[in-house]
């Protein structure tokens, strides 16, 4: 870890995370699915990191509704990662519950979309692959959504 720590202090800069440009965005949160996958199952950051992590990852994936975007596969690799370490349980662990339900509703319009336009084998492709995400989502977000 000792290692790759000017990289780990380099990417939590606040000129990064408070940029506002959707490119830089989608590397950025890139560069952090890199390192959670690197770095795993040690979290390299402070809780407020994570969260302020969390929320930039989480604002990723309103872009796979654009499936002609440039940064379509790095989104698609991004909800992998957070799928394949299980962000969610962490998330939950940092009582991140706006995020898991921003998650859970740009899920919503994602399968909407894709369900509309290509007749859903892209949803279930999705939903094969993120199962154990959903379930998580799906479990949390009844007692946070009012109706």
């Amino acid at each position: 870890m000792e290692a790759i720590q000017p990289c780990l202090t380099a990417v939590v800069r606040k000129e990064l995370l408070k940029h506002q440009d959707q490119d830089v965005k989608v590397l950025l949160a890139t560069c952090f699915c890199e390192i959670t996958r690197i770095t795993a199952p040690e979290a390299p950051y402070s809780d407020d990191v994570l969260r302020t992590i969390f929320r930039l990852i989480v604002g990723t994936f309103g872009g796979l509704t654009d499936v002609n975007s440039h940064y379509f596969s790095r989104r698609v690799a991004i909800l992998e990662t957070v799928a394949r370490y299980r962000a969610c349980v962490v998330m939950l662990d940092l009582e991140c519950n706006d995020l898991i339900t921003d998650m859970f509703r740009t899920f919503l319009e994602i399968v909407r979309l894709f369900v509309m336009v290509y007749k859903g084998t892209i949803v279930c492709r999705l939903a094969e692959r993120h199962l154990h995400t959903f379930h998580c989502v799906i479990c949390v977000v009844p007692r946070l959504i009012v109706f």
